[in-house]
């Protein structure tokens, strides 16, 4: 299993985020439901990322069924590893 030490070597990106709102619900094409919560960046530690963007999470992962993501929660602040993020790319998809 990785540590967060490695996932945060791996990871393009490594931040302290705020979840704000959630600002929509859409179903993927491989039919999983994900929820997309806007994040304030606080502080980023590894590489750079925009003062704001969206991150689009799934609530679970149908090859790992026994791993349920919980979806941010707004107002609470989380340490993320976020692949190469920018708005215009449309959301990402955070690592914990």
């Amino acid at each position: 299993m990785d540590t967060d030490q490695d996932k945060a070597g791996i990871a393009d990106n490594v931040a302290v985020v705020t979840a704000r709102e959630q600002t929509g619900t859409v179903h993927g094409s491989d039919g999983e439901q994900r929820v997309t919560v806007q994040a304030q960046v606080d502080e980023v530690l590894k590489g750079s990322l925009p003062k704001t963007l969206p991150l689009d999470q799934t609530t679970g992962d149908t090859a790992r069924p026994e791993i349920e993501q919980q979806p941010l929660v707004p107002g609470h602040r989380y340490v993320l590893g976020i692949p190469n993020a920018h708005p215009e790319d449309g959301p990402s998809g955070p690592g914990r």
